[in-house]
């Protein structure tokens, strides 16, 4: 532990000391604590961290006149690392230094280390053990002093400092000159003006006459007292000017915004009081970046891309927008980071413009917030960016409050802006224009791509397969006699002299590696991926083909075997020329005329010098296979697209040139993945193992020759036009979806190896994640062996060149196997089911469900889910289901409606729906290997498979149009017996007043049920059904003296599903002007229906709610049509008064503004009273009569 003690011989004014902590260690810190005790202080706790440091910590100590006598500072020694310095700076004079080391032994019993402290070239040592040492070093008296302090930290070591000191006699120049070396006054730092940024006149003057009135005392010299009071004088005249300074006040607007970089420089502008010819915030439509050296026109010549729009986004910030793309600036999470627009305002950043305190007359712009993360300080102000990328300059987000970062807003306009119409609707066309373009391009490639892919040449002497051949023959050799192995492979390019790269890896690989057979280990070629090894375009190899009459040849290649990464070329350019001249890597030998040296020189032709002859993708899809025919085992091996089985062939059309270039634009890998793998250069490095180059001629009878003509002939027109608007630069919309269309079309009937492996990999899930046995979700014994027969031969047909009859045969016969297994699944027997969702899901554990009980609008039409792991499901009719078994399928109908799960009228993701009409539905595994159970529920439509799905966020039933294992279309069928069967319904009671209606009869409820009578005395009139029965569609309303939300249940008059009968009859619906409902419906005004007059009460009153046009009743429920209902002859059991009443004395009890009369006890707070047995004496209500119970 280090402490540091103050011990004063004169006392003055409040004085500063600092102190400084530093370690080379970057971990390490230190902590302190002050006391106020004179003297040596050993502290044992109670340490209070004040701070911790991690390479040069400093902290500012006051001191006063209180606490000069005795001030001491404590350091944990358990957190300060040797070696340490410690310095202290103060405006006393240090005399004199005492240092004590004294050693705490640890609670295992380890002595400290020992220490050596230095300081004035004079060292003092304290050995580890718990004696103190102590040494006075005279100092004489200065300002500053530092000590080094080294040796071991194992132990508890207290080292303490005792700093004795005197007030300096020379304070007061001290203190002068101080300021005047740290805060100098420069009146052009302050000009004077009353526009925003400047400076008011007055204040400029009076700090400037107080500096000076400090340098005169600076000269003449005075007592400490006077010196110091015109330092502080000057120092609240400068306060006062700084703190003067005239806002720029920023309004919402249209404007230039300026920028205080110094054209393209990485420095200021000399001048910050320029408006024209400056750097402007612009954007081309993607990202915000700025154009230097622009002229802030006013009229039609100014630029829509550097005008800006400044939106409120409160009262201090706003939104800056693009004018002319109507873009914002967005949130950013990081500094220097490219400022990519947003349409979306909920995206925008918030910006606060500023006063700059450093150049006057500009704006520093903050950004204020981002949602979710807070006010933003590490990285918060919009910063010029030197860096440039080909697109333009950035800007970014900074942490530098620098020149960079100082704006100037100049107003454009309304007369501008007006004029500028046309100028951004240009813009906006030339950028989109340009988009189309590009996106022609690109299309066009994938396209030309597709239509030659089908295309097969016949090679000769090579094989379309994944074998690369090396002959091996026993030579002479004519120097040495020796007999020796010579290899040699077929084809037109055989030997390493014929490749050229700009980008070959110096560490490792060769050309002669591409043609040895050798598929793993270090035999392969690849481009540059060492730093330090830059390319200057696509890293491409330059082939010599050995003539110049060859139209189309086909390259045959193969990955490293042994290589974890698909770093291999997929997306490329072909180049082509008979040009020798344009050869790169040719070594031409020059000897100097007069002197007779010889240099070299290796020739470097850009590929921008080369015929362009278009773009390929190089398929990957062929088999690796060794000398013998065996599969080689490719560790790099894809089966999603895009497919990398090892080897690859593609055709190219040379048109007749000698020498070609491939250039590799994107990797499999960086086509797989998105992410480009580079040595810093930004093209994507790549490497091959084999390589042969064979001629060809088309082949008549290829896939595309059997192709449909119709489906050719469109994407070849669709092609030709395309060509022909990108050549003239006005590809348009229609153009592009013309293509695409004809693409898409052509790709639907492409036997392609891609499309024939996602078939062989969903054939996979069905053998792989499914079980064979007798229970429900299992297939029957045996059903898997020609499901895997087919894959197999789909396989084995995938590893070669598809013809378009294999291709065809297989895909359609795994369609049909798909199907015949699927339909091996063993599904429930017919009964009543509960069905639960086995999604991991929202919806998991809950039940397929119909709402019926009002409190939905959809009760009777769409299902839903539920009452997730409810121990009262069994009571719940709404959830049970009768499975039946029907040629084609199962139905799934309902006890609570009597209606059917359907299929009528299935959407992507619309509602499944009921129906009256049963129909036919299907039942497969969910391919849950762990839960063999679990089955997927089909729908079909129009012959399309879809699938019920648990919605998470509607908590409905939908239809989707995929289900993959534990989705929300899993779902396990729980049988109940009849034994089980409740003959039980819950209904939900969530008001104080509800009405029901139900298809089935049931027995009379235990809580009292009203139906109307009529009008009488102003209002609803309700009489008690004591029928023993409900009949189906009888309406019944529910009214409890409660106002908590409850279910209750209602029991059948029969005690099996298979005896309940149903009915939907319309007749007995209208019941003296109320009317139920079967379905939702829009009732329209002057109506009524029963709801919370205050929902937000907790006594959630009950009322008569009047309807509007727009409201709709739901089903299961009624509404009340007052004029014209019947007249009541008598007084009901219950009434809903019309009006708000007070109803006289207690004579009846009041639910909300339902009345009921009854024969029930309550005391004189309203609650009821369940015994008259033992009551406390007090005021009791029964029969409606007041009783006073002694």
């Amino acid at each position: 532990m280090l402490l540091l003690m103050l011990v004063a011989t004169g006392a003055y004014a409040q004085q500063e000391m600092t102190v400084t902590y530093s370690s080379s260690d970057p971990t390490a810190g230190a902590f302190y604590r002050e006391t106020t005790t004179e003297g040596w202080q050993k502290v044992t706790s109670g340490f209070t961290k004040r701070w911790a440091s991690y390479g040069t910590p400093s902290v500012v100590i006051s001191m006063t006149a209180n606490n000069m006598d005795a001030a001491t500072f404590s350091f944990y020694s358990g957190l300060v690392v040797t070696p340490y310095t410690l310095s202290i700076e103060t405006e006393y004079l240090i005399t004199g230094l005492e240092i004590k080391f004294e050693n705490k032994i640890q609670n295992n019993g380890q002595r400290g280390g020992d220490q050596t402290m230095t300081c004035e070239g004079v060292s003092v040592t304290a050995e580890g053990d718990q004696e103190a040492h102590l040494q006075v070093l005279d100092l004489g008296g200065v300002s500053s002093v530092s000590f080094d302090v080294t040796g071991s930290n194992t132990g508890a070591t207290i080292n303490a400092f005792i700093i004795h000191y005197i007030e300096n006699p020379e304070k007061g120049m001290a203190y002068i000159d101080n300021i005047i070396n740290n805060n100098p006054f420069d009146a052009s730092q302050y000009p004077v003006g009353t526009a925003g940024g400047y400076y008011p006149e007055t204040l400029v003057a009076a700090a400037e006459e107080a500096y000076n009135d400090m340098l005169d005392w600076q000269v003449s010299g005075g007592s400490n007292d006077d010196l110091i009071a015109a330092g502080d004088a000057y120092l609240a005249a400068l306060k006062a000017l700084q703190e003067g300074q005239y806002p720029i006040v920023v309004t919402a607007g249209n404007y230039y915004i300026l920028n205080a970089r110094n054209g393209d420089a990485n420095e200021v502008i000399p001048d910050l009081t320029i408006e024209t010819g400056v750097n402007v915030l612009s954007t081309a439509g993607n990202y915000a970046g700025w154009a230097p050296n622009v002229t802030t026109a006013q009229d039609e010549n100014a630029q829509p891309a550097y005008l800006w729009t400044l939106e409120a986004a409160n009262d201090t910030a706003f939104y800056i927008k693009s004018i002319a793309f109507d873009k914002y600036i967005p949130h950013i999470t990081g500094a220097n980071r490219v400022l990519t627009l947003t349409e979306e305002k909920e995206n925008a950043a918030k910006f606060y413009f500023n006063t700059s305190s450093n150049y006057p007359g500009w704006v520093t712009v903050r950004n204020a917030e981002i949602e979710g993360i807070g006010e933003i300080t590490d990285y918060a102000y919009l910063y010029s960016y030197p860096s440039t990328s080909s697109s333009g300059y950035y800007t970014v987000l900074n942490a530098g409050n620098t020149y960079a970062a100082q704006w100037k807003l100049v107003p454009l306009s309304a007369e501008a802006l007006a004029a500028l119409e046309d100028n951004i609707k240009a813009l906006k066309d030339s950028l989109a224009q340009i988009e189309r373009n590009k996106q022609m391009e690109t299309l066009l490639g994938t396209a030309r791509t597709a239509e030659s892919a089908g295309k097969s040449y016949i090679i000769d002497p090579g094989t379309y397969d994944g074998v690369f051949q090396v002959d091996t023959t026993e030579v002479e050799d004519p120097e040495t006699g020796e007999i020796v192995t010579k290899t040699s492979v077929d084809g037109l390019v055989t030997d390493p002299s014929q490749l050229y790269s700009n980008a070959k890896e110096p560490s490792e690989g060769s050309y002669a590696a591409l043609f040895d057979g050798v598929f793993n280990g270090a035999s392969f070629f690849h481009s540059a991926w060492s730093p330090g090894n830059p390319a200057t375009e696509a890293h491409y190899l330059q082939i010599d083909l050995g003539q110049a009459d060859i139209q189309d040849i086909v390259l045959k290649y193969a990955t490293r075997s042994n290589a974890g990464t698909p770093d291999l070329p997929y997306e490329v350019t072909l180049y082509g020329t008979n040009d020798p001249a344009l050869l790169s890597g040719v070594t031409t030998t020059v000897e100097d005329p007069e002197t007779g040296e010889t240099t070299e020189t290796v020739s470097d032709v850009p590929s921008s010098e080369w015929p362009n002859l278009g773009n390929y993708t190089m398929a990957w899809d062929i088999q690796l296979k060794d000398a013998e025919g065996n599969d080689v085992t490719v560790s790099n091996r894809r089966t999603a697209a895009p497919i990398n089985n090892g080897a690859g062939i593609t055709t190219f059309n040379v048109q007749g040139n000698r020498y070609i270039r491939i250039a590799v634009t994107k990797s499999l890998q960086h086509a797989a993945s998105g992410n480009a793998r580079t040595n810093g250069d930004g093209f994507d490095y790549w490497y091959l193992s084999e390589l042969r180059a064979y001629k060809s001629t088309y082949d008549e009878n290829c896939v595309y020759e059997k192709m449909d003509a119709q489906v050719k002939a469109d994407l070849a027109a669709a092609i030709a036009n395309g060509e022909q608007k990108l050549a003239e630069g006005k590809a348009s919309q229609e153009d592009l979806d013309q293509l695409q269309a004809a693409y898409d079309a052509f790709m639907a009937v492409y036997p392609s190896s891609d499309k024939l492996n996602e078939k062989i990999a969903e054939a996979k899930t069905w053998r792989d994640k499914t079980t064979e046995g007798a229970g429900v979700g299992e297939y029957e014994t045996g059903s898997k062996d020609p499901l895997n027969s087919t894959i197999e031969t789909a396989e084995a047909a995938a590893g070669t060149v598809l013809s378009y009859d294999v291709y065809n045969s297989n895909m359609q016969a795994l369609n049909e196997a798909i199907e015949t297994y699927i339909g091996k699944v063993n599904t429930p027997k017919d009964g009543i089911y509960k069905i639960q969702s086995l999604t991991t899901g929202a919806a998991k554990g809950a039940y397929v469900c119909t709402d019926g009980t009002g409190s939905a609008s959809n009760a009777y039409s769409n299902v839903r889910w539920d009452y997730a792991n409810d121990t009262e499901i069994d009571n719940r009719l709404n959830a049970l289901w009768e499975l039946k078994h029907v040629d084609g399928g199962i139905t799934l109908r309902n006890l609570a409606t009597n209606r059917y799960l359907s299929n009528e009228q299935v959407s992507l993701s619309g509602r499944v729906p009921q129906t009256d009409a049963s129909h036919t539905l299907g039942l497969r595994g969910a391919r849950i290997d762990t839960i063999t159970k679990a089955l997927n529920i089909t729908l079909y439509n129009d012959s399309v498979k879809y699938f019920a799905n648990a919605q998470p966020g509607g908590k409905v039933l939908v239809v989707w149009n995929s289900a993959k294992g534990a989705d929300n279309s899993a779902f396990e069928f729980i049988k109940v017996s009849e034994d089980e069967f409740a003959a039980t319904m819950i209904l939900e009671h969530p008001v104080p007043f509800t009405v029901h209606l139900l298809p089935f009869d049931i027995a009379a409820p235990a809580i009292p049920v009203y139906t109307v009578l009529g009008l009488k005395d102003n209002a609803v009139q309700l009489k008690t059904i004591t029928s023993d029965v409900i009949t189906a569609g009888t309406p019944f309303i529910v009214a409890e003296d409660t106002a908590t939300t409850k279910d209750f249940s209602v029991y059948l008059t029969v005690y099996t599903a298979g005896e309940m009968a149903y009915s939907y009859a319309e007749d007995g619906l209208n019941v003296n002007g109320m009317t139920a409902l079967w379905e939702p419906d829009t009732v329209g005004a002057n109506h009524h229906i029963l709801g919370t007059a205050d929902p937000a009460s907790l006594q959630r009153r009950a009322a008569l709610i009047q309807t509007d046009k727009n409201t709709v009743v739901v089903a299961n429920d009624a509404y009340f049509t007052i004029t014209g209902m019947p007249e009541a002859a008598v007084d009901g059991d219950a009434y809903i008064p019309l009006e708000k009443a007070i109803v006289d004395g207690v004579e009846k009890v009041v639910l909300g503004d339902v009345v009921i009369k009854n024969n029930r006890m309550y005391n004189i707070s309203g609650q009821q009273v369940k015994s008259t047995k033992n009551l406390p004496a007090g005021v009791y209500i029964i029969n409606g009569k007041k009783v006073y119970v002694k």
